[in-house]
């Protein structure tokens, strides 16, 4: 069976209606149970969201390391470019220079 992208499956959909289905009926026979649990889920996502803004946290403390290190690695290139390389930026410098008259000779330079 096959499911398009960004659908949740057959079987999560089933779940997640069975979840809510016990959820009412715990509501209705014991509240304070139910309470307990929805503290219990409340507390599980605290948990959750704390977990991530660590993960994020740390991985935007390594990216200057990493930005640092590619832009080592690039002024490196740039200050040793490799001597094919450097011709050719000079040859199209050279290029894109305009043509200028000289007002003597009526030819272009």
């Amino acid at each position: 069976m096959s499911k398009a992208a960004g659908q949740p499956s057959t079987n999560t959909v089933e779940h997640s209606i069975k979840l809510d289905a016990l959820e009412h009926v715990l509501k209705e026979t014991n509240p304070l149970v139910h309470e307990l649990y929805l503290g219990t889920i409340e507390n599980l996502q605290a948990q959750e969201a704390a977990e991530v803004n660590r993960v994020l946290t740390q991985t935007l403390k390594s990216m200057p390391t990493e930005r640092q290190q590619f832009l080592d690695h690039c002024n490196l290139l740039y200050l040793y470019p490799s001597p094919v390389e450097d011709r050719n930026i000079r040859r199209r410098k050279r290029l894109r220079q305009p043509r200028v008259m000289s007002p003597s000779s009526g030819s272009a330079r």
